[in-house]
């Protein structure tokens, strides 16, 4: 994270401090051990499954991957992609129609048919007559 901020003074600080604390050192011994105590080197472990996978045509069902038991759906991560079409598609949608009403708004003023909002905001309502009920 120092690194990142550009302060190489704290960096340079956690680099000593590692490198002069033997507690770093005992545990990357204690790892290099484990990694050295196996019977066998990993390489030669994935050889020998990669060769028991060839040479046995009916091996059992360990070997066969997760994908074979899916549905299509769940294979080309249907749910996933409707869900980004979604994300995308409704702000898409939702700015296209405030922009077409704006355009279709505009055009309709240029034209001289719809009165423009001061005017309608100049406009005052005459009280509507109530008639009279008949006796």
């Amino acid at each position: 994270d120092t690194l990142l901020k550009g302060n190489a003074a704290a960096f340079q600080e956690a680099l000593e401090g590692i490198l002069t604390d033997n507690s770093y050192k005992k545990a990357a011994e204690i790892i290099s051990k484990r990694l050295k105590a196996t019977p066998r080197p990993y390489k030669e472990i994935a050889a020998d499954w990669v060769e028991y996978a060839a040479a046995v045509k009916e091996h059992g069902p360990f070997l066969n991957t997760q994908k074979q038991h899916q549905w299509w759906y769940q294979q080309v991560m249907l749910d996933v992609l409707l869900f980004y079409i979604a994300v995308v598609a409704v702000p898409v949608i939702l700015v296209s129609r405030f922009v077409w009403h704006k355009l279709w708004l505009l055009q309709w003023q240029l034209a001289g048919k719809i009165p423009s909002p001061t005017v309608i905001a100049e406009i005052t309502l005459q009280p509507r007559a109530v008639p009279k009920k008949a006796e």
